[in-house]
């Protein structure tokens, strides 16, 4: 494994509801060896049903020889990030209007 999993403190660089994005960076030492690290969530509504489509994307500077490693670490993060998102959302109370869970 590339790195330990912990808690990672992470810094609002911007924030828009209308395009439903937020974007950060990290705070101290980051956990992997990158710099110039700025990551970006963007939620869009899909208007075929109660669903919507999550992007999180980022961009870093690294060592050349480590880009593919580090590029493959962050995609498994975020799809195992995506995934805790998903069953958070799918495992709120009956009833729990569903506009107030993703603008929280």
């Amino acid at each position: 494994m590339l790195y330990q999993e912990r808690h990672i403190r992470q810094r609002l660089l911007a924030l828009s509801d209308v395009e439903r994005a937020q974007t950060y960076e990290f705070c101290g030492a980051p956990p992997l060896p990158v710099t110039d690290f700025q990551a970006t969530l963007r939620i869009t509504p899909i208007v075929d049903g109660d669903r919507a489509f999550v992007e999180w994307s980022a961009t870093f500077d690294c060592d050349a020889a480590r880009r593919d490693e580090l590029t493959g670490t962050l995609r498994a993060s975020f799809g195992k990030w995506l995934e805790s998102l998903r069953a958070t959302l799918c495992n709120l109370p009956s009833g729990f209007p569903q506009e107030a869970a993703i603008t929280q």
